[in-house]
């Protein structure tokens, strides 16, 4: 009778033993599981962001493209114009420039025109003529702070 009564013991706090194991592994799942719910909203979360990020990228992306498009395109003659005010520091006379590039007056005024209207070039100074001598006035060009970063940055001068 004895051995039957520590068999009941034995049992009932085995029992009561394995009540608060079980009852100690549903805390910790409990816990786990809100751990869980917590990282599956974070992730939710991060693939959202991660999203828009990626669609910022493109868009950034597509701007940078049409940008490189617009990058001004020029003819050699007229990088040429602007390598030879870039080596000066003071304006060149638009004779000497002419006979520089060896193109006539008509054809440098129309590129000295078009680099005027890209603003790689500054509006030309005038010099009077004599008329005691008879010499003509002229223009002086001078290449502009655009035009100067242009053949830095774009042509690479």
């Amino acid at each position: 009778m004895l051995s039957m009564f520590e068999k009941l013991i034995n049992e009932h706090g085995s029992s009561t033993i394995l009540k608060e194991r079980i009852t100690l592994i549903n805390d910790k799942y409990e816990i786990l599981q809100t751990k869980l719910d917590l990282s599956e909203k974070e992730n939710s979360q991060l693939k959202k962001d991660n999203e828009k990020l990626e669609n910022k990228l493109k868009e950034y992306e597509n701007q940078l493209s049409e940008q490189s498009n617009q990058i001004i395109k020029l003819p050699e003659i007229q990088i040429s114009l602007l390598n030879v005010l870039f080596a000066n520091t003071d304006g060149v006379d638009e004779r000497l420039l002419a006979e520089k590039l060896n193109i006539d007056l008509g054809t440098l005024n129309y590129h000295t025109d078009k680099l005027l209207e890209k603003g790689l070039i500054s509006h030309p100074g005038f010099i009077m003529g004599n008329s005691f001598t008879g010499e003509s006035g002229s223009c002086e060009h001078y290449i502009s702070k655009e035009g100067r970063k242009y053949l830095m940055e774009v042509v690479g001068t």
